[in-house]
């Protein structure tokens, strides 16, 4: 092999240096629902981390065969991150960005429509907040340095991901928003306010009725073992509007969450109501229910959680939780389209984890969803509907998290 040229090993010592730093800084672990603390770490520097999660996965939904197939993203969501900080000053006063990938530890691919990253976003922070740039986790989502529903103190004892248990399956929730503008206060006593903007959740076409646009308000507390918040949340739908030639009326959610953490366990609440939802989820919408938007009405739903969270050993956690949904489609011209309009959906779920190192744990989990009323012209409909779909099915499985 011929010499390299002095700018070739300019180069090739640059990319070493910035690998080095990377791999050499201690990697950060990620609290249970995905969200970092303010700040992130108070350290200068460029480092790498992520988990990976993978098990396996059985279920039996009505109607239809038992499955059972090997499965990622069901504890926590499979990632990498880079992560990057400048202390600006002496007074506190910061940068620093974040670029994370989701993909799926069971075939290698890459989730989020082809996207390098799922998440990516520049801060300026400082004693008095901070303030954040880009493409985000939502507030009311498990994802992101911004979770409310980690900043409440982790709303539900059975987590987010596991498919018909976690929060994702019950509530109204956002995932990552696009053009999105983030302003998080410091703690002011017990208190922390956050507030997120998006300007255009799919795309920003720069025409403001055509894009999506949503604003949510939280204030989470802390009082002693009591902890929680509240969230308010107004989202528009021009780019569906246009994509389905008919007027859709915005859709509002009040989200609230409290648990008490004794010496032993935890006991865990929340509650969600929206008016003029899609559907009574981010699974569930108009066109699984054979169901479209009319004079803009859609769905009125009332979410709870009730659960409680065990800490038997030092190394084990057993989550139980009950979850429900009621949803009343509320379009005009409802009753010519017969049949029931609203109805229940119970889901108790669990999980056990037991820590087998400080990075690495098992768990297990098991749940069963049934839907009534309005809920039975899924399966009356959609014979051959994705899981996701699906609502009357019993879902188990396991696997191991490894964070790095």
């Amino acid at each position: 092999m011929g010499a390299l040229s002095g700018k070739a090993w300019r180069r090739r010592a640059a990319c070493a240096t910035l690998l080095g730093a990377m791999f050499s800084a201690q990697a950060a672990i990620v609290p249970p629902q995905g969200a970092m603390p303010q700040g992130a770490s108070s350290s200068e520097g460029v480092w790498m981390g992520g988990c990976i999660d993978l098990g396996f996965l059985g279920q039996k939904v009505k109607d239809l065969d038992s499955t059972f197939e090997l499965a990622s993203n069901q504890e926590e969501t499979s990632r990498f991150y880079i992560r990057g900080r400048e202390n600006l000053d002496d007074q506190g006063n910061y940068m620093r960005f974040l670029l994370q990938s989701a993909f799926r530890a069971d075939t290698g691919a890459f989730e989020g429509s082809g996207r390098i990253f799922g998440q990516s976003m520049i801060v300026l922070g400082g004693r008095w907040g901070e303030f954040a740039m880009g493409r985000i986790g939502a507030l009311k989502s498990p994802n992101g340095d911004y979770s409310q529903f980690y900043e409440f103190g982790g709303i539900s004892p059975v987590h987010t991901n596991f498919p018909y248990e976690g929060v994702g399956y019950t509530f109204l929730t956002d995932g990552y928003l696009n053009n999105a503008l983030v302003f998080q206060t410091s703690e002011i006593g017990p208190f922390r306010f956050t507030a997120q903007y998006s300007n255009g959740l799919m795309e920003e076409t720069g025409e403001y009725g055509n894009d999506n646009h949503l604003l949510t308000l939280a204030l989470r507390y802390k009082f002693g073992n009591w902890r929680g918040g509240t969230m308010l949340t107004w989202q528009t739908h021009g780019q569906q509007e246009g994509n389905q030639g008919v007027k859709i009326n915005d859709t509002y959610d009040l989200f609230t969450a409290i648990n008490y953490r004794f010496p032993d366990f935890s006991l865990k609440f929340a509650y969600q109501y929206a008016y003029d939802s899609f559907g009574p989820g981010p699974f569930l919408n108009w066109s699984h229910f054979g169901l479209k938007p009319a004079n803009g009405r859609g769905f009125d739903v009332h979410s709870f959680m009730v659960g409680v969270e065990l800490y038997p050993t030092g190394i084990d956690t057993i989550g139980i939780a009950f979850n429900n949904n009621y949803a009343s489609y509320k379009g005009e011209g409802s009753d010519a389209v017969g049949g029931n309009l609203s109805g229940l959906r119970i889901n108790p779920a669990f999980i056990w984890r037991h820590k087998l190192s400080k990075r690495l744990t098992l768990y297990g989990a098991a749940s069963y969803s049934k839907g009534f009323g309005v809920y039975d012209r899924i399966d009356n409909r959609r014979a051959n509907s994705t899981k996701l779909d699906r609502v009357n099915v019993t879902t188990w499985g396991g696997g191991l998290t490894y964070f790095f």
